[in-house]
């Protein structure tokens, strides 16, 4: 799991520098898909994704990355030594 730890550390750090760039790649894809969607433009479908697979994908990818890597990540930031413990839920009920 370090290995782990240790590689994502160094996607975190180079998504931090480009995240400029991301964040306005992800703007530009959502005004695509949109002006397709309302029939503006004519985009070519390129890969057929089925809607199950991109779904388990993603809810894979932020399991993995919420619940594992980030919670570790953020502990070996501030103490490096310990592992991250996850926080008790918070209760609303006033």
């Amino acid at each position: 799991m370090d290995r782990i730890v240790e590689h994502a550390s160094r996607v975190a750090v180079q998504v931090e520098r480009l995240k400029p760039t991301i964040t306005m790649m992800g703007w530009v894809g959502f005004v695509l898909v949109s002006a397709d969607y309302a029939g503006f433009i004519d985009l070519p479908v390129l890969v057929q994704i089925p809607l199950w697979l991109a779904i388990v994908t993603s809810l894979c990818r932020w399991a993995l990355w919420e619940g594992l890597i980030k919670p570790r990540l953020a502990a070996s930031r501030h103490e490096p030594d310990t592992a991250a413990k996850p926080l008790p839920p918070a209760d609303d009920a006033h």
